[in-house]
């Protein structure tokens, strides 16, 4: 399951992985590009709660992601697990369709349970055998984590969205007790179920009972997902913070539909120690907000016309909680006239 950073099970977690920013007036303080935002399920006071200052994503103490991802670590055979990435760490080859970051582990016996660590970090994780790395590579952008704890039972759904979206998986341990779970014992032997061309849309539901939304894209399905899918599955206006640089055909606001689509330009993260300012183009993560309805959606896809013919993942959590806090993050949005 998800850990805190005192390695206590947590239902969900974000981290975002703040910036090496440059210098600016507004901050409290200069970020080295080694800390991190914090904010988890065990927030339910109805007063708005600020991110948490966390110091060291590089450190295995008092860090939610070395917790979370100590079990592939160990030589345990009730655990076994896939990572995959589209930018595998270096040593490690392997592409596919998929525009997707993460690391799927289940466990047997007293360790029984699913945690599905969702990220944005290219070469990341590292070879395990190493242990715990974080790479120097990830210290100049922000990033961000989404970890879900999930019953067993879940595991199958999981698995078919990472064969949906082409993941590219690069590093795993198959446990023989895994092949009762089919859709996870193909990922694990690297046999991927080919020419997919769908949306995929499923409920899940975490260890405490909360509903997840979850969206896999194929590679195939070769439309906008955000201006043709996610507005209409919201039924809302939506903000999306993702990575705009480079080549790719960065898009605009969409203005002319029903539902409109706008991009963060400048984020605002309000920690308990203090405010950090820093720009969209500093920043790897690809989340968005619905304007009304309470969603928070992490995603794996950027507002770029190249990944019209990507795959991904969006998940999304109902919880006024954390989209006010995300929404409270939006220091400046590119608005459609009029709003």
């Amino acid at each position: 399951s998800c850990k805190n950073a005192l390695n206590k099970e947590v239902d969900w977690f974000v981290v975002y992985k703040i910036p090496k920013t440059k210098p600016n007036n507004w901050n409290y303080m200069q970020p080295n590009g080694g800390e991190m935002a914090y904010f988890d399920s065990t927030h339910t006071t109805p007063k708005a709660q600020p991110w948490k200052f966390m110091s060291d994503i590089y450190s295995t103490k008092q860090n939610p992601i070395s917790h979370t991802l100590a079990p592939i670590y160990k030589s345990n055979k009730m655990v076994s697990f896939v990572a995959y990435n589209d930018q595998p760490p270096h040593n490690f080859n392997g592409t596919r369709g998929g525009h997707s970051k993460g690391v799927l582990i289940v466990g047997k016996g007293k360790e029984t349970g699913v945690a599905w660590l969702q990220h944005s970090v290219p070469r990341f994780v590292e070879d395990v055998k190493k242990g715990y790395v974080y790479p120097t590579s990830g210290r100049e952008n922000g990033q961000l984590f989404f970890c879900l704890s999930l019953p067993v039972d879940q595991l199958e759904k999981v698995a078919y969205h990472l064969h949906v979206q082409g993941a590219n998986v690069y590093q795993q341990k198959a446990e023989i007790w895994a092949h009762v779970f089919p859709n996870f014992w193909l990922l694990l032997k690297k046999i991927y179920i080919k020419r997919l061309k769908s949306l995929e849309v499923d409920m899940l539901l975490t260890q405490a009972g909360r509903r997840v939304l979850a969206i896999a894209k194929a590679p195939l399905w070769q439309r906008d997902i955000y201006t043709e899918d996610l507005r209409i599955h919201m039924q809302d206006n939506i903000v999306v913070q993702s990575w705009q640089n480079g080549a790719g055909g960065a898009q605009t606001a969409h203005c002319k539909l029903k539902y409109k689509v706008t991009d963060v330009k400048t984020l605002r993260l309000s920690t308990d120690k203090g405010d950090i300012y820093f720009p969209s183009s500093e920043d790897h993560s690809k989340w968005y907000v619905t304007k009304n309805a309470g969603y928070f959606c992490y995603s794996t896809l950027n507002r770029m016309t190249s990944q019209i013919k990507r795959g991904g993942e969006i998940t999304c959590l109902l919880d006024f909680r954390l989209s006010g806090l995300f929404k409270k993050s939006i220091f400046e949005e590119n608005k459609c006239k009029g709003e």
